[in-house]
């Protein structure tokens, strides 16, 4: 039985990909792959997971997820991740924000500030 297209949030606006494979074929895939495994639970990167890149941006979205994680569970109500407390490169906090507005946007999550 075929694989069922995996529905992007990210990848596909961003790199115009519909399939992981075109996501890995682009070249700016290190910068949106991270984000796409944090924003979207429903990712599935097994195919990938002997994958450098596959692997780094997992770590990646773990460690953003771990700092940012009530921010990003109020925003999308996303399953946790498993946590890493390694450092992340705050100049991506451009990005992140970006990405998770984008996110909240197109998965029609509440976006209200908790009281």
């Amino acid at each position: 039985m075929p694989h069922a297209t995996p529905h992007f949030i990210l990848l596909s606006a961003y790199l115009g990909a519909q399939t992981l494979e075109e996501a890995f074929a682009h070249p700016a895939l290190a910068r949106v792959l991270w984000l796409e495994i944090l924003v979207n639970p429903d990712l599935d990167l097994r195919l990938w997971a002997q994958d450098a890149r596959a692997q780094a941006a997992m770590v990646t979205a773990r460690r953003w997820y771990s700092t940012y994680r009530t921010l990003i569970t109020v925003m999308l109500n996303r399953p946790s991740m498993p946590r890493d407390s390694g450092p992340i490169d705050h100049r991506q906090t451009r990005r992140f924000q970006e990405a998770l507005r984008y996110a909240a946007a197109h998965l029609g999550a509440t976006q209200t500030a908790p009281s």
